[in-house]
């Protein structure tokens, strides 16, 4: 039985949320004193955390940073406090989300279910490399080598290639395995906000700064830190990182004294760095200071020895994440992956893997399912499933499933297509998210169809 930690001082409410935590089958830790609580937490990782953020004589911030550092993978804030700008950082930090007492149980219900669904994906290792391939089992030989020191990473290699997987992979086989990993994306924050995320500042050092607050790297001390993309960094902000690397010390924005960290670096870019030196884009010291163990990751497009073993590792993953019987590729499906350029490498092979074994409803998938992005306007032609072959004979099994999107002439395009996000969507147990990936269009894109077919009185 999976444990679940409350953290309120509101006994009526912790008992409220105790007997439907008991209600859904988990083992409930009840605490109204903040301090019993993080005592439990240090020596207990629970399944879930479910706590409010305002407690007498600690601040909200500083709480949610403390509970970032027990590595608690799965946290629900309730509050009866309507701080939307906490709410919105919490959630962009990690936390499931950020509700507001009072709570109904189909609200504890649906979070339940997600964790269940986040766990079974989690079955297949998310770190996890696959490849049979020579230049990438070099790569690995290089990660248990790197990992055993404390020395500096850069990690180059093209969108989707796995630069984050080989990072993790390096924390995780380091001796700093138990202390955080802490990623930044350089690109997704703007310059403005960059510093203070990395270095951290004092309360009232600008305006905004109410409170004062660690940054990145003080979260990561003693473990390490991940500068994703950080070929996107400004070159002011290069230099304050090139005094961290040498003197192993920060400056908090407006803070007086440096602080000292124990600390290992990663970073990764997609970039060509000869280049972007020459540009004077990116600071050639610094450069020195990062390169010390340099890991290329190959492009899928060179290893393509590994298309058809790292097919079946998705196939597997997918079949199982939707409920679906075992499928296999044909050879002319295969054929046809190891013909593509895969500028989207790894990442975009399984979400093309994950949506022919959605749209195909055979055992085996024919080469006909696999649809690269310049494709995928074919599945909104009138005739694209009456012209796939479809008999059992030649496609295997297909369990009573050939009629799922089967067409009959005359249909409309807008039929079609409704049948075939109504279908798709029901694949998914109604993930919208998944379902438009699958389809190709974006989540609002979805929403205002199946609103659509909402006026026509369809339930969705």
């Amino acid at each position: 039985m999976e444990n679940i930690v409350v953290i309120n001082e509101n006994i009526n409410f912790l008992n409220e949320i105790g007997n439907i935590i008991k209600k859904f089958n988990y083992k409930p830790f009840l605490f109204h004193e903040l301090s019993e609580a993080l005592k439990f937490l240090e020596k207990n990782i629970p399944y879930l955390l479910i706590t409010d953020l305002f407690f007498k004589k600690v601040e909200p911030v500083q709480l949610w940073e403390q509970f970032k550092l027990l590595n608690i993978e799965n946290v629900l804030i309730i509050s009866d406090n309507h701080d939307n700008d906490l709410g919105s950082k919490v959630i962009r930090e990690g936390a499931i989300d950020y509700l507001l007492i009072p709570v109904e149980q189909d609200q504890i219900r649906l979070i339940l279910a997600k964790l269940k669904i986040k766990n079974r994906k989690n079955r297949f290792n998310p770190r996890e490399i696959v490849t049979q391939n020579a230049k990438m089992l070099m790569v690995l030989k290089i990660v248990e080598s790197a990992a055993r020191s404390r020395s500096t990473v850069l990690i180059r290699g093209e969108s989707g290639v796995g630069k984050e997987l080989i990072a993790r992979m390096i924390h995780e086989k380091s001796n700093r395995k138990e202390a955080p990993f802490v990623a930044v994306n350089c690109a997704a924050l703007p310059e403005s906000l960059l510093e203070s995320e990395l270095f951290g500042h004092e309360k009232g050092s600008f305006t905004g700064a109410i409170n004062s607050k660690p940054g990145k790297f003080e979260l990561a001390n003693n473990g390490t830190i991940l500068l994703d993309e950080i070929t996107e960094m400004n070159f002011p902000l290069q230099a304050k990182l090139l005094r961290v690397l040498q003197e192993r010390e920060i400056d908090r924005i407006g803070g007086q004294e440096p602080i000292k960290i124990d600390i290992r670096v990663i970073a990764t870019t997609n970039r060509n760095m000869k280049e972007i030196i020459e540009k004077k884009e990116f600071r050639e010291d610094l450069y020195y200071r990062l390169n010390v163990i340099p890991i290329l990751i190959p492009p899928l497009r060179e290893r393509l020895d590994d298309i058809e073993i790292l097919s079946k590792y998705f196939i597997k993953k997918h079949c199982e994440l939707n409920n679906l019987k075992d499928k296999e590729l044909s050879s002319e499906a295969i054929k046809k992956l190891k013909n593509y350029n895969w500028p989207g490498n790894v990442r975009e092979l399984e979400n093309i893997v994950e949506r022919a074994i959605i749209i195909c409803p055979y055992q085996v998938i024919d080469e006909n399912y696999i649809l690269f992005e310049d494709e995928l306007e074919n599945i909104y032609n009138e005739n694209f499933f009456e012209n796939i072959p479809g008999k059992t004979d030649n496609m295997g099994s297909n369990n009573g499933t050939e009629d799922i999107l089967k067409v009959k002439p005359g249909t409309t395009i807008s039929e079609m297509e409704k049948k075939l996000i109504l279908e798709t969507l029901k694949s998914v147990n109604s993930n919208r998210t998944i379902a438009a990936e699958l389809l190709g269009i974006s989540v609002r894109t979805l929403r205002n169809k199946l609103n659509e077919y909402k006026k026509d009185g369809i339930e969705i």
